[in-house]
């Protein structure tokens, strides 16, 4: 790759990142509810941050109430309901394989339209139940251009640094010129009497 151009190092390097963008999965993100009550601690993570119409992916961890380890073994159900009570019940089961990070279970679920909503995670493990809930508002998704904006903006950024990279490159050259031009009068002993 050494050998490579810098202009094709750079296609490269932004294909490789576009690539990787589209197949990454976040688990975690911002904690929207936390219940200690129970058999479980148990607390519902969300990811983007802030929650727009459209997936948003929905992470729960589960947890041991005395030494805080994380319980693998349980069954794990994400509700979403509209807080006003005017609309259907999304339901999903969240799971182990869904998520990245293995100590989480997660979902992934379609916001079908602004407003606020109830976000309930239901875990089980046998006999031994626990939940947690709390109220999450989402927006109106953006429009696709603001959502891509850092994807659409590389192109020019890159050129930016490359028209910067030669305006230096230049100015150097310049100077090196200038200096070597300035040494080549005096070792020529050469003077100017008018």
């Amino acid at each position: 790759m050494s050998g490579m151009p810098v202009p094709r190092r750079l296609a490269l390097a932004v294909a490789l990142l576009a690539a990787a963008s589209s197949t990454a999965r976040s688990d975690g993100g911002t904690v929207r509810a936390r219940s200690t009550d129970g058999p479980f601690v148990v607390t519902v993570l969300t990811t983007p941050t802030p929650l727009a119409v459209g997936r948003a992916d929905i992470s729960v961890l589960l947890q041991d109430p005395e030494s805080l380890r994380p319980v693998l073994d349980a069954d794990v159900e994400i509700l979403l309901a509209p807080a006003a009570g005017d609309g259907p019940t999304v339901r999903a089961a969240a799971t182990r394989e869904s998520a990245t990070n293995r100590l989480l279970y997660a979902a992934t679920l379609d916001l079908p339209a602004p407003g606020r909503y109830t976000i309930r995670a239901e875990a089980r493990r046998g006999p031994a139940r626990a939940d947690a809930s709390g109220e999450v508002a989402v927006q109106d998704a953006a429009p696709a251009a603001i959502a891509y904006w850092p994807w659409l903006a590389l192109p020019f950024i890159a050129l930016a640094l490359y028209a910067a990279h030669q305006r230096l490159a230049s100015a150097v050259t310049r100077r090196r010129v200038t200096i070597s031009a300035g040494r080549g009068v005096e070792s020529s002993g050469e003077t100017d009497c008018a």
